[in-house]
């Protein structure tokens, strides 16, 4: 009867570790990609660690302002 109640413990202690591992990694998976797309993606630091292009992206305001500028300057 130990035997039994002994197996039963150990399994149920298995099942329960290796859940809560599952558990884990999902949140801290689900966390990663939260934070990466409304973030890190961002900044371009990251996006450069991770070698990806900007071609997804809009240009920003200050990019075009920029643009105008240089163009203004060189008609002058």
């Amino acid at each position: 009867m130990t035997e039994t109640n002994s197996l039963r413990y150990w399994s149920a202690l298995i099942f329960s570790s290796v859940v809560s591992i599952i558990v884990a990694l999902a949140i801290i998976g689900l966390s990663w990609y939260l934070l990466w797309k409304f973030v890190l993606i961002r900044f371009g630091v990251i996006r450069a660690l991770f070698q990806l292009n900007n071609n997804d992206q809009q240009p920003s305001s200050t990019s075009t302002t920029g643009s105008r500028q240089q163009q203004q300057v060189q008609r002058r």
